[in-house]
């Protein structure tokens, strides 16, 4: 059987219009913040990456990925971004799902990766997901509410 796991995609509202300036301050403040949260996770953390505003993290239980989901929507929400030369309305837009998943080694990293149907549902429920907000699938939803987890 395959292994069930938690998934949980993010990304950056106001990535877009970044200069280059804002561009290195997105990477030292943003991609350090995340870096941070992820750190009191990392027990956890089967897979952990990012491409620009994009972040995917696959978690081996749901409880420490709905943890680090809430801890790095509170976290970016309340910094002060414009004080890092970032846009004021910048913030973070994150699902989460759980489910079966192929767990393999990515022939060109050689890093950890997953695949199947949960992976896409997850990354289908970002964009429609409001700034500042975590998503969660139904089965998360219920999982949650079966496990006690706020």
């Amino acid at each position: 059987n395959p292994p069930f796991r938690t998934i949980v995609c993010a990304d950056v509202k106001g990535y877009s219009r970044l200069d280059a300036r804002g561009l290195e301050s997105f990477i030292r403040d943003y991609l350090g913040l995340a870096a941070r949260t992820a750190d009191r996770f990392r027990d956890s953390v089967l897979v952990l990456k990012t491409a620009g505003d994009g972040l995917f993290a696959v978690f081996r239980d749901l409880h420490a990925a709905v943890g680090f989901s809430l801890a790095l929507r509170d976290a970016v929400a309340s910094a002060d971004w414009p004080s890092r030369g970032l846009p004021e309305d910048m913030g973070i837009r994150i699902s989460i799902d759980a489910g079966p998943v192929l767990e393999f080694r990515d022939p060109v990293t050689g890093r950890p990766d997953v695949a199947g149907r949960i992976v896409n549902r997850a990354a289908r429920i970002e964009p429609i997901t409001p700034v500042n907000h975590v998503y969660a699938s139904r089965t998360v939803a219920s999982l949650s509410l079966a496990l006690g987890l706020e």
